[in-house]
């Protein structure tokens, strides 16, 4: 039976408490035994900035000023993407029997894992704000800004949360998609490199560089990381087309996200 959006956001908010049991269920299997417990969410961040610092700083001499925090400002945001829909996208066919005896919205099993990642996103994203100062870089007044960033971000993700889990199911193949896919994504958003390095391109053949440029400017991840730059870094970009883009990408992911899971949960139960 389809379920109206409104009906359905309606259940969602009334099955909260599940999702948030989901949400400590995650968490606790992932950390269970750990020393530091979530900390260790942190590890993956640190190694990566120190990789790419001496890659890019100093191997390649890439010449952007506090690299290190340029760099975090980026990857911390796109972990948090890469994160949710690779633990999303087989949640609903890891968990049979929820789907099967378990009644409740099914959108809350691959919804919890993009939650549960946020938590931790939210976690390394205090602990830039408290590095910020010894790189310079105290917050301005933008950053009473960062929250919405963080929210418009969630609900794209959650988006691509619904989107990757319903497909997975009927298609296998789709986690697999979903690694090549990351890859090419990671490498399309400016995280290692400015933006505006995109305007000096000189590829082999000259149309690419209008392809290239325009996949990476108009890459939904490129206008969250401009996003968090400027509010974290003061990099001066225009808000006022920012903003509306940001809202644009967050939903339309998450309608989309939404009519297909809706659409294609009713057969879950005999599928998984």
């Amino acid at each position: 039976m389809r379920i109206p959006l409104i009906r359905g956001l309606k259940e969602l908010y009334l099955r909260r408490e599940i999702l948030l049991n989901l949400v400590m269920r995650d968490l606790e299997v992932k950390y269970k035994g750990s020393l530091i417990g979530i900390f260790w969410s942190l590890l993956n961040p640190v190694m990566m900035l120190l990789i790419y610092t001496v890659v890019f700083r100093y191997v390649i001499g890439m010449n952007v000023r506090n690299f290190p925090i340029f760099f975090m400002c980026g990857f911390l945001p796109w972990i948090f993407l890469s994160n949710s829909v690779t633990m999303a996208a087989p949640s609903v066919v890891n968990n049979p029997n929820l789907v099967r005896k378990v009644y409740m919205p099914r959108a809350i099993i691959p919804l919890s894992a993009m939650v549960a990642c946020l938590v931790e996103f939210l976690m390394t994203l205090v602990i830039l704000l408290l590095a910020l100062p010894f790189f310079g870089h105290a917050p301005g007044p933008k950053a009473f800004l960062l929250p919405l960033i963080v929210i418009l971000q969630a609900v794209f993700v959650g988006g691509l949360a619904l989107l990757f889990s319903a497909s997975t199911v009927h298609f296998r193949d789709v986690k697999h998609l979903l690694d090549i896919l990351l890859i090419v994504w990671f490498w399309l958003t400016p995280i290692v490199y400015p933006l505006s390095k995109v305007k000096s391109l000189d590829l082999p053949w000259s149309p690419l560089n209008r392809w290239v440029a325009g996949l990476i400017n108009y890459n939904p991840m490129s206008v969250f990381i401009s996003g968090y730059r400027s509010v974290l870094l003061d990099d001066p970009i225009t808000f006022s087309a920012t903003i509306p883009m940001m809202l644009i990408y967050a939903f339309g992911a998450a309608l989309i996200g939404w009519v297909v899971f809706v659409r294609s949960s009713a057969r879950f139960a005999e599928v998984v």
